[in-house]
Order: C-alpha cells, then structure tokens, then sequence
C-alpha cells in the first residue's frame, strides 16, 4: 500500500495541526481493522490522514455507519444537491444547505467521539469529514462528465483521456496552520460549506487550463496546475479538524475569533445569481458599457466610491446560504454614478428577503417567494442610505431589485433599469 490520493492529503492536512493536536492522536498506538488496508500507519496521526480513504469504503457493513448518511444514502463525492446525492452526476444544481448539514453531521460525530474517548470512532467520523470536504475541490468532481467531453471533446478520434490523479501532487504541498471555523458546530459548518463552495469554484476556473495540459500530454504542466485544488484540499480538512478540538475542548485561540463576526457579505459564496450582467461578475464593481468599474454610488453629498460590495442591475436578485448563523445584515443601498440611474421612469423596489432553507425558487420576475423583511423603493437620482434588517437566524438570505414597468403616450410597455449596489455589507452574529 502507498500513500496516495486523500490519504496524502490527510498528511498535508495533519502536519498543519497544534502540536497538541498531534500529541494527542500520537498518544497511542493506531488500531482497528481496517489498518490492513490502509498504508502503514505508525502513529495515530497516520490513521487520521489514512482514514481519509474510508468513504470509498461505504458499502461495507463495518464502515457504513461511518460513510453513509442518515437517509442511507452514501455520502456524495462532490458538492450534494438537495437529496444529497452528488450534483453534478444527478443532474441536479448543487445545494449549500445540504453541503452544511453534511459537514455539520460529521463534526457534531467527531466531536462526540472525542468527548467520549472513542478514538478509533473519531478517526473514521474525521476521515470521512476530510474526504467529503476534499472531493469538493476536485476538478474531476465539479462538473458533470458529459458536459466536460461536451466543452472540451477529445482532439485524437478514438481516444479517451479524462481528469486523472488529481490528488497525485499532493506529497510536497505546504500546508499553512488552520485557524477556527466557528465556535459551534453550526457555525463550523458554514464556514466550511463556503470554504468548499469557493474552492470548488476556483476547481472550475481550472479545468479548460488542464484539459489543454491533459490532451498535450504535458504531465509537469498537469501537476502544476492541480497543485491548487489539492492545497484547498488539504487545508479545509485541517480547518475542519483543528475545529473539532477546538469544539470538542470548549477552548477557542483568542487570535482566531476575530474573523467570526463582523463576517462581510462578500466573503459568503452567491450561490444564486440571476442570470445577466451580474451572474458571474466579482464583487467590488460595475459592469458598466462592458467594464469593470468601481463600486461609485450617488449620495447627498455627490459621490462616493466604495471598496467592497455587489453590483446589480434594476433587474436581478441574488441568494447566500447562511446556514441560520447570523443575527442581522448592514449595507448601504445606492444608485451608481451613470447615466442609467437618471433616466426619468427609473423605479425600483429593493427588497430583503429570507427564507428558512436553501431557497431553490427560479424566477424571471425576481419573485422568490421569501419572506420579505425590508422594500425600499429607488428613484431617478436616489441617494445611497445606510440600511439595517435583522434576520434573526435566516437559512437563505436574498437580495432583489424589480424595475417598475412604465408606459409611453401610445400605450408600450417600457423598463428603466439603473445600475445599482449593495454596497460594504456586514453580517453579524448576535
């Protein structure tokens, strides 16, 4: 046996943790059977690292308990959709909310186990947490194979070279020190659910890059690439274990806490943006005559430019999972600084919505059907305002703006539709 694929991410991962973390898994020797299988497990932090592999190991009776979910489904490989099964091989859209429950599920076990003493139970809970989280990172697990051989199809006719080894780089990556995903297991679990979905993002952006480098048959370029998506890998299975002590101890490292509240909404993954000028834009900025401008918002006083932020049209929404972490939402509303906010039937109502779960409502009609705790109507003109709502632990938290039609002396039907943006927006938690 080697160490090789998640289990060469789990020793990236376990390096990176407190030195009393690693006393703690060295002080006995590693047991159970399935060490057998596993490559050779000195210490108890090898067994950590080599467990990772487990959740391939999920239809055996000994290790179900571990590796399937409480529906009996086994854990995805990949992002879940809203049945928990992987998303990009059901067809379905992946689902932050699923994500989180999973991941919490695995840390309250963890967490369990260890209060407990049970260490070869924690073990096996650990490594199919790190394993989930890994998978989530992968090219070969963040879009579908049939759209993949549809984007980038095969130059040479007959052959059939794919998203291979992508984890076989792992053995030289530096792995930087985790710091605390939250100081509940709830919080644990958004945090880290936001971490995957961001790197699964950054695991998409990859693959046209890689795919060239497969077909050229250029492995170094391969690695080199790949060496991303692993370091994301490793690092969100040691965020999560260094989480899981920190839990299961009831002690939290000051110099990590500061991180956990104010939270800027910028720094929580848009899983749903409408499509449009916006559906794929970077926050901090406008798309504005087909460039990338800064967040410049009409105010009292004339205008004032703003560093972070979500630019929208008078036409879009947008949706965040928060997982019921946070108390309340602050930003400042506003008009930008162009000649679309001035047009004379300029007027659009932005709301703040939320709804329980993962809202999975599409609609043209920017009608989401969340309850909504705040409307602002914006004029010609309007000046930015500071605005306040409390979402008193909202699953989904959802920003709207619907331009109001208008009609012309001969009875058309007509849109004015600024630009506009939620501008410095900061969670907080109670």
């Amino acid at each position: 046996m080697r160490w090789e694929s998640h289990a060469l991410l789990g020793i990236q991962a376990v390096r990176a943790l407190l030195p009393e973390e690693l006393e703690w898994l060295n002080r006995e020797s590693p047991a159970g059977p399935e060490l057998s299988r596993l490559p050779e497990c000195r210490t108890g932090a090898e067994q950590l690292a080599a467990s990772c592999l487990l959740m391939d190991w999920a239809y055996e009776p000994l290790y179900a308990a571990y590796a399937r979910q409480p529906s009996g489904l086994p854990f995805p490989h990949m992002l879940p959709d809203s049945d928990g099964r992987g998303a990009y091989f059901s067809g379905n859209a992946p689902s932050p909310q699923a994500a989180a429950e999973l991941i919490q599920l695995k840390i309250e076990d963890c967490v369990a186990a260890l209060r407990s003493g049970r260490r070869l139970d924690f073990y096996r809970h650990a490594g199919v947490l790190g394993h989930f989280l890994q998978d989530m990172t992968a090219p070969t697990h963040v879009i579908g194979p049939r759209l993949l051989r549809n984007l980038f199809p095969d130059p040479e006719t007959g052959r059939c070279a794919g998203l291979t080894g992508c984890y076989s780089i792992a053995d030289d990556l530096k792995t930087a020190r985790p710091s605390l995903a939250g100081r509940t297991a709830g919080e644990a679990a958004f945090q880290l659910m936001n971490d995957a979905f961001f790197a699964a993002d950054r695991a998409q952006r990859s693959i046209p890059e890689l795919m060239r480098a497969v077909y050229a048959r250029d492995e170094s370029r391969c690695r080199e690439i790949l060496r991303g998506p692993a370091s994301d890998a490793a690092a969100l299975s040691a965020r999560a274990w260094h989480t899981v002590f920190c839990l299961a101890s009831g002690q939290f490292p000051e110099s990590e806490l500061s991180g956990l509240s104010p939270f800027p909404l910028d720094q929580v993954f848009p899983a749903y943006r409408h499509p449009g000028l916006y559906a794929s834009a970077e926050p901090g900025g406008f798309c504005l005559d087909g460039r990338r401008l800064p967040l410049r918002l009409l105010t009292e006083n004339g205008v004032s430019q703003f560093d972070s932020g979500f630019g929208m049209t008078g036409y879009s929404g947008m949706k965040f999972y928060l997982h019921g972490q946070f108390s309340a939402l602050e930003f400042t509303l506003g008009l930008a600084d162009h000649e679309s906010s001035f047009l004379p039937h300029v007027r659009v109502d932005f709301t703040v919505e939320v709804s329980d779960g993962w809202n999975r409502v599409f609609s043209e009609d920017m009608l989401f059907g969340g309850r909504v705790l705040r409307k602002i109507t914006l004029g010609p003109g309007a000046p930015a305002r500071r605005v306040k709502v409390e979402l008193n632990g909202a699953g989904t938290l959802i920003l709207a703006a619907k331009a109001i039609p208008w009609q012309t002396a001969d009875g058309e039907t007509r849109f004015d539709i600024p630009h506009l943006a939620a501008a410095d927006p900061v969670l907080s938690r109670s």
